[in-house]
C-alpha cells in the first residue's frame, strides 16, 4: 500500500480504497461477524475488506495485556 507523505495529497483515501478493492490489505479475505443496525449478526459475515469498503457494522474485541 502506498501512502503519501504530503499533507496537501489528497490520495491517501483514493489509495486505501483501490487497494480495498484488490483486497491486498492485511487480512482483507478475513471472514468478520456483521451485525445488523440492532446488533443481530447477519447469516455469514462478510470480507474485512466488503466490511470496511461498505462501512458495515462489525463486531470487534481488543486484548489489552498488561505487565
Amino acid at each position: 500500500m502506498t501512502i503519501a507523505t504530503d499533507k496537501n495529497d489528497d490520495s491517501d483515501g483514493a489509495n486505501l480504497k483501490r487497494v480495498l478493492l484488490e483486497g491486498t490489505t492485511l487480512n482483507a479475505s478475513e471472514h468478520v461477524c456483521t451485525v445488523d443496525e440492532n446488533n443481530i449478526p447477519t447469516p455469514n459475515g462478510h470480507l474485512r475488506n466488503e466490511m470496511r469498503l461498505n462501512r458495515l457494522w462489525h463486531r470487534a474485541t481488543y486484548i489489552i495485556v498488561r505487565h
